[in-house]
């Protein structure tokens, strides 16, 4: 389940095609306990060699960022998971996109999986 005030790259934003950086997301403070960060690819994903690296930064004040989480390299459709306590207030995701031949990873979500990493239980 994940909380749509709560999301880094929504729906709403279209295939992702390019390298993008989100918008500052205000959490209200730092993190208590460590959150798990849910990266979705619901579709095939399309070009030559397509590779999608995805890495989650914080800021205190929403401007100075600071990289303390990232996710291993999407290269096919899935989820991808990665647990993080960060210390900074805003969050943002940066999607860098590689590859030749127009990569589309679809409408990629990334957001945080409130009830954690389900899979593991």
């Amino acid at each position: 389940m994940q909380d749509t005030n709560m999301m880094l790259r929504a729906a709403g934003a279209g295939d992702l095609l390019t390298t993008t950086t989100g918008a500052w997301i205000d959490f209200g403070a730092a993190d208590v306990k460590p959150l798990t960060y849910i990266v979705t690819c619901p579709s095939t994903v399309l070009g030559t060699n397509p590779t999608l690296d995805v890495a989650i930064q914080d800021s205190d004040d929403g401007t100075n960022a600071t990289e303390t989480a990232t996710i291993k390299q999407i290269t096919a459709k899935g989820q991808y998971f990665v647990t993080a306590k960060f210390n900074g207030r805003y969050r943002r995701a940066v999607c860098t996109v590689g590859g030749t031949a127009t990569p589309n990873f679809g409408v990629t979500t990334i957001g945080v999986d409130l009830a954690g990493r389900h899979t593991k239980f």
